[in-house]
């Protein structure tokens, strides 16, 4: 199967909100406290903001047939130096979702080559991105594309 990748286009939204909600039924799964049952991720105008911002991206991956597979939505950003951290570029990741029909079929690491191909075509050399603890597939996918333990994120819940 040929995969091809663009930017994503307004008309666009009805299926990346398909893609979005298979994604976000998952995480509201595994943490309802966190995230809503959502079927509109992508709304009208954010999608407009995303696709006229010069430093948010989303991509889509489609078929011959038009069909989309999958999306990835990043940002470049730039950290000030500070008297403890020297400045910093780098490409947050901030989702890449596959549609789950064609999991496994190279969807996202089609997605993932090229966010690395813009980052450092637009001089940023470092990829970061946040993945959830209960996300194994997600975990087994970005160590297997190279990607290694930051830092972690804890909470503690006081409330409950």
């Amino acid at each position: 199967m040929t995969i091809y990748v663009r930017d994503a286009i307004l008309s666009d939204q009805l299926a990346l909100n398909d893609l979005a909600y298979n994604l976000y039924f998952e995480y509201h799964k595994n943490r309802p406290g966190v995230f809503k049952n959502q079927k509109n991720a992508f709304s009208l105008k954010l999608l407009k903001d995303l696709l006229t911002s010069d430093t948010d991206q989303v991509i889509v991956a489609y078929n011959k047939q038009g069909d989309l597979l999958g999306y990835a939505y990043f940002t470049y950003k730039t950290t000030k130096e500070s008297s403890l951290c020297h400045e910093r570029k780098f490409t947050e990741v901030t989702e890449i979702c596959t549609k789950s029909s064609h999991k496994r079929l190279g969807v996202a690491s089609k997605l993932h080559n090229e966010i690395v191909k813009r980052a450092r075509d637009n001089g940023y050399p470092i990829i970061e991105l946040d993945v959830w603890f209960f996300n194994d597939e997600a975990i087994s996918f970005y160590k297997k594309l190279g990607f290694i333990d930051k830092n972690k994120k804890m909470e503690l819940l006081i409330n409950q």
